[in-house]
């Protein structure tokens, strides 16, 4: 039988032949036979049980938007699922073989086509049991295509890059800018730990009370709070009962004892002692003590005497005898056995205790040393009493003789 159309075909009266076919064709029946019908056989299949396959691309097109393909599975497990899978399968695999590449194209106002974003995806080891796999997303920018996301066969992320050396690394040309966004009066944190759980290390804004605050190993260390930057505390405050920290407003640094007591650093600033020039101040409470005042061609280094911070004066007296109790040496030092002139401090401490800081062989917590000091400019005092003293008897003894040559 010659290939026949089917609307060719004479209308069917009945079905006389079990072997044949009835084709119903707008509400017409017609029918064939098994042998009248030709099998064309080529490698594309399709069936529900197998699925498809082809063997030539195949392109899904349509004239509207909306979805041009849909992939649906009704399973009720807990699987993936529906699964689409970009099979590589050489019979010669090689490093860096390309796995997958997925274009998203369009045209340009050239009416040229474009691959404005692509997504790559490469084997940079195909070694059994020390396989690797890279991934990249592509985007068009200024006419160039380039990695824009990058997992490289290490696990490392580039952002902008595909030279990795660390988990994550993010680049640009010119400014680069990471925002780390919450949402409003909330606080957005960078985590460090060994765990998810274990956040041993936070930077964290906090938006409703607006500081950046800095916690190690579960307790807030540091927080900048405008120009306030707060070490070991929380309280921006001077008041003496702040905790122990730093804090620094402005151009001082504060510094809070245990007692209650605040020591402040002034830096480059006029207030530590009314000075014109640039000054490290420093300052208890609310009372500059001391300053360091830098000028052109001076170094000046001063200690608060105002008589408005004094009380009960009293003359000092029996400064000679207190100075010849004092043991000047001659002595090496360990660290580099420069000889020099100086006192042993708690054989000072005896003569001179405000001079001296510290205790003899005392030790911290962990038994380390904790060295004594001396302040020498609190020897100034006695050695100018001292010598007051020496000079009243010189002159009474000058007087005497005086008198004595006149007889």
């Amino acid at each position: 039988m010659a290939n026949v159309k089917i609307s060719d075909l004479t209308a069917a009266s009945a079905v006389a032949d079990a072997n044949q076919f009835e084709i119903n064709e707008s509400g017409t029946s017609k029918r064939v036979t098994a042998a009248q019908i030709k099998t064309y056989t080529t490698s594309d299949t399709v069936s529900a049980s197998s699925g498809g396959t082809f063997s030539a691309p195949v392109t899904v097109t349509t004239t509207s938007a909306g979805d041009a393909l849909t992939v649906t599975s009704t399973d009720a497990g807990d699987s993936f699922a529906p699964d689409i899978t970009f099979y590589r399968n050489s019979s010669s695999p090689a490093d860096n073989d390309g796995t997958g590449l997925i274009n998203f194209k369009g045209r340009n106002d050239n009416s040229q086509d474009v691959n404005y974003v692509q997504i790559q995806t490469t084997c940079p080891d195909v070694s059994d049991g020390s396989e690797n796999g890279f991934f990249s997303i592509n985007t068009m920018v200024d006419g160039s295509l380039g990695d824009r996301i990058v997992i490289d066969a290490n696990g490392q992320v580039g952002i902008g890059t595909s030279s990795l050396t660390r988990e994550l690394t993010v680049k640009k040309n010119d400014q680069c800018d990471v925002s780390i966004v919450a949402a409003t009066n909330q606080s957005a944190q960078l985590l460090f730990g060994d765990t998810d759980a274990d956040n041993r290390g936070i930077i964290e804004y906090n938006n409703g009370s607006d500081y950046m605050a800095f916690t190690v190993a579960g307790s807030e260390q540091m927080r900048l709070v405008g120009d306030d930057l707060q070490i070991g505390t929380t309280s921006n405050s001077y008041s003496a009962s702040a905790t122990s920290g730093l804090i620094t407003n402005g151009s001082r640094l504060t510094l809070n004892s245990e007692t209650g007591n605040i020591y402040k650093v002034f830096l480059n600033d006029n207030e530590a002692s009314g000075s014109t020039g640039d000054i490290v101040g420093f300052g208890k409470n609310t009372t500059t003590v001391g300053s360091i005042t830098l000028t052109a061609s001076a170094t000046q280094y001063n200690t608060s005497s105002d008589y408005r911070l004094k009380t009960d004066v009293q003359q000092m007296s029996g400064a000679t005898d207190r100075l010849k109790q004092l043991k000047p040496v001659n002595f090496k030092w360990i660290a580099d056995g420069t000889r020099v002139d100086g006192f042993i401090a708690h054989e000072a401490q005896a003569v001179v205790p405000e001079a001296v800081s510290g205790v003899k062989d005392e030790v911290d917590a962990d038994n380390n040393a904790k060295m004594q000091g001396i302040d020498q400019g609190k020897l100034v005092p006695l050695l100018t009493a001292a010598l007051q003293e020496a000079i009243a008897k010189i002159e009474t003894l000058e007087t005497k003789v005086a008198a004595l040559e006149a007889e």
